[in-house]
């Protein structure tokens, strides 16, 4: 879902939820400030009649979306609405026609309580009146064994959407089945919506070393991660991981291009210095960072300054390439340009980590001399012979 639909939508506003109490399935319990369904009075016949400002249940119907979007763990979740009960009434029941549903399995770590955002989308993200949730019952399986339910809470409420915690995820590896259903109403119907996705569970014994909240996952992914610098040749120079893909939080590379390798260099910065189409070696010195792919573009530092100065965010014309394989130790080899002059490289690298995969970029300047020329022998005349 993206961020613009996410402001533009008017969220769940009215949600209690109860935990489980000896044994039984947790559920959420109407709010107070629910809006009643419409009062509409039977027809001379003794038929409801239906409340006509309310959407016609045949096959123009369109329902609301539902999801569940755990914020630990690589999952998401869509549930489909499998039932409307009209408030005028109670004895019929409307299945609306199944949607497409984006539903991804993916790691959840066990042995955490799992916070979870509850959203509801309305066709038009218009709510027909104020929505009340009734139940909320999650379960989950564990391998070829029963589901059993998970106790569920509110932990925060914010404008557009409930922040769910559900508890007593076991801490164990291995595959699971995570199944969700969501009972609610409005002023014209009352829906219920089920769905389930496939997880991987994972334990702490795995994730102990990884944060599972957003702002510790990135303090970590600098000041650990990429603590160590890279290192060219004999220099140090820095390492950062532009792009990381957390691997037990919902957390990606941002939307849209970013920002350019130029925009993350320092010019001030001293050259590296090497001499024309000779090689330095390339490594990492840190155990938690693994660099499997390394991609070299050279450009000159003159093109790249005159970009930035003038505000241009196209990239140079890049006027050397390289991509190595990795030798056996890791390492690559960082084959120089064949001419002299300034350059700036920006060296990508796809790597694993304890916490994270991604790309990692390093940017310098490497001045390349030209070879100093061997003077010439001096020449000894020969000395002469006398007649």
């Amino acid at each position: 879902m993206t961020g613009s639909r996410r402001r533009a939508i008017l969220g769940l506003v009215s949600l209690l939820v109860v935990a489980a109490c000896g044994g039984a399935t947790p559920s959420a319990v109407p709010s107070s400030s629910a809006s009643p369904g419409p009062s509409v009075s039977p027809n001379d016949s003794g038929t409801p009649v239906p409340d006509p400002s309310c959407p016609a249940l045949d096959t123009t119907y369109v329902a609301p979306e539902v999801e569940l979007t755990p914020q630990i763990g690589r999952l998401g979740m869509e549930l489909q609405v499998t039932s409307l009960v009209p408030a005028w009434d109670p004895t019929a029941r409307f299945v609306p026609e199944a949607s497409e549903l984006d539903t991804h399995g993916g790691l959840l770590p066990g042995g955490h309580d799992m916070p979870a955002e509850l959203w509801l989308f309305y066709p038009d993200l218009v709510p027909l009146g104020t929505p009340a949730i009734l139940s909320v019952r999650p379960s989950l399986a564990v391998g070829s064994g029963p589901a059993q339910p998970l106790e569920i809470s509110v932990t925060e409420t914010r404008n557009t959407y409930w922040l769910l915690s559900l508890r007593g995820v076991p801490d164990v590896d291995g595959p699971a089945r995570l199944e969700v259903e969501v009972e609610w109403r409005d002023s014209c119907f009352t829906y219920t919506a089920s769905g389930g996705v496939d997880v991987s569970l994972v334990s702490t014994a795995v994730t102990n070393s990884c944060p599972l909240d957003r702002e510790a996952f990135y303090t970590q992914l600098a000041e650990v991660e990429f603590a160590s610098p890279l290192l060219v040749g004999t220099s140090e120079v820095d390492l950062s991981g532009q792009r990381p893909i957390a691997r037990y939080l919902p957390e990606g590379p941002p939307g849209g291009d970013g920002p350019t390798p130029f925009q993350v260099w320092d010019r001030d910065l001293p050259a590296l210095t090497g001499a024309p189409g000779k090689a330095l070696a390339v490594s990492e010195a840190n155990d938690r960072v693994d660099l499997s792919t390394m991609d070299a573009s050279w450009y000159l530092r003159r093109d790249v300054i005159r970009s930035l100065d003038r505000g241009n965010p196209a990239t140079p014309s890049r006027v050397f390439h390289r991509a190595p394989d990795p030798r056996a130790d890791g390492s690559f080899r960082l084959r120089l340009p064949p001419d002299a002059g300034r350059y700036v490289v920006w060296l990508a690298f796809d790597f694993e980590s304890t916490c994270a995969t991604g790309t990692a970029w390093s940017v310098f300047t490497v001045d390349l001399a030209e070879p100093t020329a061997s003077p010439a022998p001096s020449e000894t005349p020969e000395p002469s012979i006398a007649p």
